[in-house]
């Protein structure tokens, strides 16, 4: 059995993996996993940026309330006023 597993582990290295420019499995594997690799680090990558952005959007969702509190302050102060003008005026 182990000559068996020897022996094919020496014909994947050195075997042609079909029409893939003469690499072999091997080196097609290796290819793939360096890949892979470079795909996991662009994936997280995408994923910090994106945590980023998330972030971002929060701030200005949590601007923007404060925004609309403020101004629903303001209209609430304004109608205040108006209404004492015209108590006032009566």
């Amino acid at each position: 059995m182990k000559e068996t597993m020897s022996q094919m582990w020496h014909d994947v290295k050195k075997e042609p993996a079909g029409d893939n420019g003469g690499l072999t499995r091997h080196q097609l594997a290796r290819s793939g996993l360096a890949k892979g690799t470079e795909a996991l680090e662009v994936m997280a990558q995408l994923g910090a940026w994106d945590a980023m952005a998330r972030g971002q959007l929060e701030n200005y969702a949590s601007d923007f309330r404060d925004y609309n509190r403020a101004m629903s302050l303001m209209v609430q102060s304004l109608e205040l006023t108006v209404n004492e003008l015209k108590r006032r005026c009566k």
